[in-house]
């Protein structure tokens, strides 16, 4: 039986602790006082730190592709995804108006897709969506 719900990204443990160096330089800065000459720098910080905690991600329901971008998001359903494939920059989602849709994804780092003409291997988040969209 398929699990009802796929989901890819990066994984909020790692986003966390991803942010700690800026909390820390944070506090730094407003202990140190420093924060008053430098509270533009400190505001673009924020905003990077959480655009960058968004992230992006996809995840696979049983009737919808949910695409989560650093701003927004975007849901398409079942009936209009043809396949997916991964490129150099991210992974390509071809619907079935001969439109495409960017996701932020990578393979990941043992995957042959890249070297093997970008032929999603089982298990691959390319796959699953190709195969999910086939109704298989």
């Amino acid at each position: 039986m398929e699990p009802e719900e796929l989901q890819w990204g990066t994984k909020t443990p790692f986003k966390v602790l991803a942010c700690v160096p800026f909390v820390g330089a944070l506090g730094w800065f407003v202990v140190a006082g420093g924060w008053f000459e430098l509270w533009p720098f400190l505001l673009f910080l924020a905003a990077m730190a959480y655009v960058w905690g968004r992230g992006g991600g996809a995840r696979l329901t049983e009737d919808e592709l949910v695409l989560r971008y650093p701003i927004g998001t975007r849901r398409i359903p079942r009936a209009e995804v043809s396949s997916a494939r991964f490129t150099y920059n991210g992974m390509r989602i071809q619907l079935r108006d001969g439109s495409k849709v960017f996701a932020f994804l990578q393979p990941k780092w043992t995957s042959t897709e890249m070297s093997s003409g970008a032929i999603p291997g089982p298990g691959s988040a390319a796959y699953r969506i190709t195969e999910w969209a086939a109704g298989r």
